[in-house]
């Protein structure tokens, strides 16, 4: 920004304008920058969570599985014991 019309016109008084409008132009711009800064670090940690979530999430489908095979075992077994039975049953009853 040049301040060689602000000062040469308008003097002191120029100067204090040029340099209060280069002062909010500064802090406007470091903010957003700031901001940006703050945003990426914003979305790593949610990208971080979210891998740390997509891997519990695998784990629980492992135990998941691990637990659905354990109650398809359990009620095979369950359902070859009742056939046992009703065929033991209808053996006495002939």
């Amino acid at each position: 920004m040049s301040t060689g019309l602000w000062t040469t016109e308008l003097g002191i008084v120029g100067l204090t304008i040029s340099s209060l409008i280069t002062l909010i132009f500064y802090i406007v711009i470091s903010s957003n920058r700031r901001e940006d800064k703050r945003a990426n670090c914003f979305q790593d940690a949610i990208n971080e969570i979210h891998q740390l979530h997509k891997q519990e999430r695998s784990e629980w489908r492992e135990d998941a599985n691990t637990r659905q095979k354990q109650t398809n075992e359990a009620l095979k077994e369950l359902s070859r014991a009742i056939n046992d039975m009703i065929s033991e049953n209808q053996t006495k009853v002939v």
